[in-house]
């Protein structure tokens, strides 16, 4: 693995690791994909993405521009990890950066076959690149990353190899909507697929966490009694890895008058 090797004897003031994040932060158009407004991100729902946001920010501040080894690392979802999990029908969002080199890499490569629904983002001069997208196939995906000093992959590089694995779908059957008469509950229910899974349910439309329900942690939930239509979906979690049910709808039928 090569180094960009004039780029590391400038700037040595830049050094410590505040003047390191400044610096990425300054040359870093795709920064933007921290943010809620994030573009990059394409088909992943803004729901998905707060989970990574914080482990990328703190992968970031290990960046440091002059000192340490040369290197592509992961920052998410398992910041320094040469496997990256994923769940077939689960928003997957794979962030990279090559650290140790003061100057962005002008141009990013992925040797080897993505998962299907999976889009290499393809960053230029940034020091950070995204790999995103929604798994449609199960399996073992060895890729190679490479980091490029100059545009169009040229000059010296950064190599790393990551697999990415992407497991079965968690969710195999969906919450179904329902209708139920004014002042009765109504039982929704997810089946997950794997062990150790997890749940909570939302109120409101999928993928929307402003209403999580206390204690609506099985994948059986009973709504309360109701008089009006309301709306419900599940997160289900397995290994880390978050799938988002559809939305239930939960209709109020009219009682019909008496003669």
């Amino acid at each position: 693995m090569s180094r960009f090797p004039h780029i590391l004897r400038k700037h040595q003031a830049l050094a410590t690791r505040f003047g390191s994040l400044l610096l990425l932060f300054q040359r870093m158009p795709l920064v933007q994909f921290l943010f809620p407004e994030a573009r990059v991100l394409g088909t992943v729902r803004l729901g998905d993405i707060a989970g990574w946001t914080v482990a990328t920010i703190v992968g970031l501040g290990t960046y440091d521009t002059v000192t340490g080894a040369s290197a592509v690392t992961q920052v998410a979802p398992s910041p320094g990890a040469a496997t990256v999990s994923a769940a077939k029908g689960s928003p997957l969002t794979f962030v990279f950066q090559s650290t140790g080199t003061e100057a962005a890499a002008g141009s990013w490569q992925v040797i080897g076959k993505l998962p299907v629904g999976l889009v290499h983002r393809n960053a230029v001069n940034n020091s950070v690149d995204v790999i995103s997208g929604v798994p449609g196939q199960t399996g073992s995906f060895p890729i190679t990353i490479k980091a490029w000093e100059k545009a169009n992959q040229s000059g010296s590089s950064l190599t790393k190899n990551f697999t990415i694995t992407v497991g079965s779908a968690i969710i195999i059957r969906q919450p179904a909507s329902t209708s139920i008469p004014s002042g009765s509950s109504a039982s929704l229910s997810v089946v997950g697929s794997g062990s150790g899974l997890t749940y909570q349910w939302f109120m409101g439309k999928s993928p929307s966490t402003k209403k999580p329900i206390s204690k609506a942690t099985k994948s059986i939930f009973k709504t309360p009694a109701l008089t009006a239509k309301a709306f419900y979906w599940v997160r289900v979690t397995r290994g880390g890895i978050s799938a988002n049910s559809q939305t239930a709808t939960v209709n109020i039928t009219s009682v019909a008058a008496a003669d």
